[in-house]
């Protein structure tokens, strides 16, 4: 994307969605951060824009719901002083050459860049996180005294600077009408998000940061997350009482966030909880029959009590001298031993010494110490086979949070950057340390072959970088299969299928048949299990780009039969994907990409134009145009040889040097997947002189050779199109 932002310099993207892209740039010589929204609005809106975000002035009214939600963050943050928040420099609209510069523009936004590491991305020893705890109070602390929600905490939207901790991306800064009374949003993170931030019509209080708060307090000092075994962790106080405190589920019966600073300032005393009905402190416990009254998270009762299950039943004294036989006790002993130590009964006449059958005390001693023995032995299997399951246990519980994490970035915009991934990467490492289950060390292979970039299409080969990749797949491997394990083995060696030097050729077929091997027992893994539709997505998308490189490789061998088979499996792929499109907002455009380039060579006319109209409404209803990057796509996806046609801003293309060849059935089947059959009838027809088609060539054109018009239009002439998008 190409963009004028006046008196800017942008040096690189950091973070870019459907809805925005953010660039860390630089303005009158500062280091800052833009963000440009990517929904057109008329030039004569600058003004007001810049109003609204520098000063805090001027109505929204009438903008786009995207553009006003997160204008009114930084009209908040104008309003806003001290430490801990980036400031604003400058605001307006930035020119777009794709589109009419002179009419439109795209807001933007720019504040200082704030040094340092988020949280999510730092690596911290312990004794450094209290702090960094009381930092984000402090920031907290200060804006809820304007009655400002930051609503949106989590790691990473905190900066760890040199001059202490700062909160970043504003956009969801809301001024509330007091500390009791809440407002409606509609942004939030689920896995930190406050339980009135469930459901469908979400609160935002104060107090819904404090409740956060209190996840981040768990989750640095104890290591501990929701739905994880063991959640909430106990700490150590003055945390004990903060945590307890913010996760309460009642957003009044949380304490603000200057009394829990005072509280860690002044631990001794007890930390007040609060009265919904007057926020006012009580210095006991606000009692009621209500649950919703009370703390959802623990209560701690006295150690003694804790390890106290039942009371054993009274029994006798003989029953309490037998526990159990041990195995290596015969049963002639074990008569010998019952006949010994029993008193004798009356009526019967003791036999005489001399027959009486005594049993060495040495026999009874080694039989004691086998008894023993045993009875430890099972003990201590016991142990060791009760402490391996809760292992186990904890594993699966952080692979499932992970994999959660992984869903997230994959299918939230916002969440869509190299720092998110790189922060689940290394956690997944970290939880080694637990139990090298095959499914965490799946997830350490797929975020590490993400993070190093192979799905991108402008990735690069790298020797060391593919060896550090396999070494961590080789480890996933050794420890048995799973659906990540297996497409992370798809990933990078479908990257090196696509990106390996032309000398070896050989090798890269290779990596090719191994990556689509892997891929395709990934999908078997997945295929019906509907909750992993937005990996399914991800499982395809890899499939496809292998299949259209070995198709390549095939074709540059004169193997045109392999190329064609190759691509009907990649269009196989293309449509179970299509299909679950709905689960994957972040790469369901890529996958759709790629397959465009699938479908126009292999002449499957049909699906192209379906696919092509799935990304020109994407663009309708994201930003109210078809982009010419999409016009393009569409152009160039019909056949390799429409690749490197040229084109107007608008996204047309220009009239081609050398006429003929494929180039007229590039332009014809991208006018129909535009919904503009009649500007291609009239193409195919040679009837639009304007478009540089004369009537003596004509037939040339239509009769040439490997150019399939009656294909093209047998498969377009039954679809229901809408008006031209033009």
């Amino acid at each position: 994307m190409s963009l004028n932002v006046p008196h800017h310099e942008l040096l690189e993207i950091l973070r870019h969605g459907k809805d925005r892209v953010v660039y860390r740039s630089r303005y009158n010589g500062q280091a800052t951060v833009t963000r440009v929204i990517l929904r057109p609005v008329p030039v004569e809106l600058a003004g007001l824009i810049e109003g609204v975000v520098t000063s805090g002035v001027g109505s929204l009214a009438g903008m786009d719901e995207e553009i006003i939600a997160t204008l009114e963050g930084y009209r908040v943050r104008s309003r806003l002083s001290g430490p801990g928040l980036p400031g604003v420099c400058a605001a307006g609209l930035a020119a777009d050459p794709t589109r009419c510069a002179r009419a439109f523009g795209l807001p933007f936004i720019t504040t200082r860049w704030m040094p340092g590491e988020t949280l999510r991305a730092a690596a911290l020893p312990m004794t450094q996180r209290p702090g960094i705890l009381r930092g984000v109070l402090k920031v907290l602390a200060g804006i809820h005294k304007a009655d400002v929600a930051y609503g949106d905490l989590k790691p990473q939207n905190i900066v760890l600077g040199p001059d202490g901790v700062g909160l970043i991306d504003l956009d969801t800064l809301r001024q509330v009408p007091a500390a009791h009374l809440p407002i409606r949003v509609t942004h939030r993170t689920p896995r930190y998000a406050a339980p009135e931030q469930d459901g469908d019509h979400p609160l935002l209080y104060l107090a819904s940061d404090i409740y956060t708060l209190g996840l981040l307090v768990c989750e640095l000092l104890g290591d501990s997350r929701p739905g994880e075994v063991g959640f909430p962790p106990r700490l150590e106080a003055p945390w004990d009482a903060v945590a307890d405190a913010c996760l309460r589920r009642r957003p009044l019966d949380r304490p603000p966030a200057s009394v829990l600073l005072s509280h860690l300032e002044r631990p001794d005393g007890p930390l007040p909880t609060w009265s919904g009905a007057l926020f006012a402190p009580v210095t006991e416990p606000v009692r009621s029959s209500s649950l919703l009254s009370q703390p959802t998270i623990r209560v701690e009762d006295p150690v003694d009590q804790t390890a106290r299950v039942a009371e054993p039943p009274q029994v006798g004294a003989e029953q309490t001298q037998r526990v159990a036989e041990p195995p290596q006790v015969g049963a002639e002993l074990k008569d010998i031993v019952t006949a010994a130590a029993a008193p004798p009964e009356a009526g019967l006449q003791e036999p005489a010494p001399e027959e009486r059958r005594r049993i060495p005390s040495s026999i009874l001693l080694v039989v004691g110490l086998l008894s023993i023995a045993a009875l430890g032995t099972v003990l201590a299997g016991g142990l060791w086979v009760h402490a391996q399951l809760q292992l186990r246990q904890q594993a699966d519980a952080e692979s499932a949070r992970l994999l959660e994490s992984l869903k997230i970035h994959k299918t939230v915009p916002a969440e869509n950057t190299l720092a998110v991934l790189s922060g689940i990467r290394e956690e997944a490492d970290a939880a080694l340390a637990i139990s090298e289950t095959p499914e965490l060390l799946g997830l350490l292979a797929l975020s590490t072959v993400w993070t190093q970039k192979w799905h991108w299409s402008s990735a690069s080969w790298d020797d060391a970088r593919y060896a550090e990749g396999a070494a961590v797949i080789a480890r996933a491997d050794a420890a048995g299969p799973t659906v990540t394990g297996l497409l992370a083995s798809g990933v990078l060696t479908g990257g090196a299928c696509r990106l390996m030097p032309d000398a070896d050729a050989t090798l890269r077929r290779t990596r090719c048949e191994e990556s689509l091997a892997s891929i395709d027992k990934a999908w078997q893994r997945i295929r019906w299990d509907d909750s992993l539709d937005w990996l399914a997505v991800e499982v395809q998308w890899a499939g496809v780009m292998t299949g259209g490189a070995l198709a390549g490789h095939f074709e540059a061998r004169g193997d045109a039969e392999e190329a064609r088979a190759v691509r009907k499996a990649a269009m196989a792929r293309c449509q179970s994907g299509h299909t679950r499109l709905s689960a994957a907002p972040v790469n369901g455009e890529e996958l759709l990409q790629s397959c465009l380039s699938i479908a126009g060579p292999a002449g499957r006319f049909s699906e192209y134009m379906k696919w092509a109209a799935w990304l020109v409404g994407n663009d309708l209803e994201t930003t109210g145009s078809v982009s010419s990057s999409t016009r393009e796509l569409i152009f160039e996806g019909v056949h390799p040889e429409c690749h490197g046609m040229r084109f107007y801003r608008s996204g047309i293309p220009q009239i081609p040097t050398i006429r003929g060849g494929q180039i007229d059935l590039c332009r014809y089947v991208g006018m129909m997947a535009l919904g503009c059959p009649d500007i291609a009838e009239g193409l195919r027809d040679c009837k639009r002189e304007s478009w540089g088609i004369r009537e003596q060539r004509c037939m040339i054109y239509n009769q040439a050779e490997g150019i399939p018009w009656r294909s093209a239009l047998s498969e377009t002439a039954e679809l229901q199109l809408s008006d031209c998008m033009l």
